[in-house]
């Protein structure tokens, strides 16, 4: 298990996807936190604080997460891998689990 997230964190981390998956959470939450008046502008709220950003991030991973899973999965089906993977004595779960868990990581 420990295997599969260490494999999926460093397949992340060498493509592209990665980068941009990282850039979308950035620009979201900057956007937000800086141009968009409301209640979590930091400028019009005259402070510097990060709640805000605490309290837009869980929002924003809401829509990144699940995305950066389902490629993790994909990925899998368009190299043909999944078939030796679900092969090995790994139980589906855990295959799951260590995919989710390389995702919330990132």
């Amino acid at each position: 298990m420990f295997g599969i997230y260490k494999k999926e964190i460093k397949t992340f981390f060498n493509t592209l996807e990665g980068y941009v998956a990282i850039l979308i959470f950035f620009s979201i939450t900057t956007i937000l936190l800086w141009f968009i008046p409301s209640e979590y502008n930091i400028i019009q709220n005259n402070k510097a604080s990060l709640l805000p950003l605490f309290a837009i991030s869980p929002f924003v991973l809401l829509l990144l997460m699940p995305a950066i899973t389902m490629k993790m999965i994909s990925v899998e089906m368009l190299e043909k891998t999944a078939t030796i993977l679900l092969s090995k004595p790994i139980k589906r779960w855990e295959i799951i689990i260590s995919k989710f868990l390389a995702s919330c990581t990132i």
